[in-house]
């Protein structure tokens, strides 16, 4: 395989993760604006990050069935604490419980969007230097 069309397959996969992750973050917004937010549940347990790698995340029971949710950190321990409840909104169609605003965060958009314009953009400027350099195995 030539490295223009391994540059061309990885800005190709780019762009479908960014499509797939931009569809997931607006169906999380539509149904932010069409369902209410779940109230009948139970919280089973907390556990809030310790350092940056870990992920905030309760245990649920909502409507028979135990549920993880992704928190995020700033809320975890005000939930800990109890003097906030989180909004949650249930995803029928793939069965999830999800906080508000985090179905597909934003911030996912933007890095695929960026990682699928500036990996091929980093390899064709290499190939085009080892071009300059007249190596004729690539």
């Amino acid at each position: 395989m030539k490295i223009k069309y391994f540059l061309l397959l990885v800005f190709s996969i780019g762009i479908a993760l960014t499509v797939y992750t931009g569809t997931r973050y607006i169906k999380g917004v539509e149904i932010e604006s069409t369902t209410a937010p779940i109230t009948n549940y139970q919280q089973l347990d907390i556990h809030c990050a310790a350092h940056i790698r870990d992920t905030s995340s309760m245990q649920i029971f909502f409507d028979g069935q135990s549920y993880t949710v992704t928190l995020s950190d700033e809320l975890c321990e005000e939930i800990r604490e109890n003097t906030v409840t989180p909004t949650l909104f249930y995803y029928q169609e793939k069965d999830v419980v999800f906080q508000e605003g985090l179905l597909m965060p934003k911030v996912y958009i933007s890095l695929s969007f960026f990682s699928a314009i500036l990996l091929p953009l980093i390899g064709f400027i290499v190939y085009r230097k080892e071009l300059n350099n007249s190596v004729s195995s690539m």
